[in-house]
């Protein structure tokens, strides 16, 4: 029952930008009220590939533990493991993922991706 409620935390807290990314922060009170570690939010990032608003999606969580923010990526059609390869991180076209301690990055990250849903949306137009 712990994840399933803290799916719906994800869904109410999910931020759609203009472009069509969409976000959520993690941050370890929030795993701690819900009762989940870290990994939780890796395993249901594709849960939200049904949003018809989004393109990019992304969940954010920051590990206490290891003091770094581990970031999971999702695609429907931008290309986003040259942006994730930009932050040191990798993966294929459409799921990719970052690791950092800098939470500087995480900002300029979510910028690129916002960007890069933006020139799709004008690939598409």
């Amino acid at each position: 029952i712990s994840e399933v409620k803290f799916q719906g935390y994800l869904s109410e807290n999910l931020t759609i930008t203009d472009s069509g990314l969409g976000y959520v922060k993690i941050t370890s009170e929030v795993l701690k009220k819900y009762n989940v570690d870290t990994a939780t939010p890796a395993n249901m990032i594709n849960s939200f590939n049904y949003i018809k608003e989004i393109l990019v999606w992304t969940f954010i969580t920051y590990d206490e533990k290891n003091a770094i923010y581990k970031v999971n990526i999702r695609s429907k059609g931008p290309i986003i493991n040259e942006i994730a390869s930009k932050y040191n991180g990798g993966g294929h076209k459409f799921a990719s993922g970052v690791r950092t301690s800098n939470a500087e990055i995480i900002e300029n990250l979510l910028k690129d991706l916002d960007n890069v849903c933006k020139e799709y949306q004008e690939t598409i137009i």
